[in-house]
């Protein structure tokens, strides 16, 4: 993939996030084609450290689903 691509590609990424990721992230998920398989995703990384990194697509979206059913439950 060429550096060009790859800006192009962050731009979309961008866009989407800005208009419909993050606006709508207690509502909806966020699309699996902007999310990396080797995403991870660190809780509390500077409070509590011992914590495990959540590694991965799956757990990413699973995390997220949790939190968005909790955040709607309060």
């Amino acid at each position: 993939m060429s550096r060009q691509t790859n800006i192009v590609n962050l731009g979309k990424i961008i866009s989407y996030l800005k208009n419909d990721g993050i606006p709508n992230l207690l509502s909806t998920n966020i699309s699996t084609k902007y999310i990396d398989n080797n995403i991870k995703l660190r809780l509390f990384p500077l409070s509590l450290p011992i914590l495990p990194a959540l590694s991965g697509q799956l757990q990413y979206l699973t995390c997220l689903n949790t939190l968005r059913i909790l955040s709607n439950r309060f």
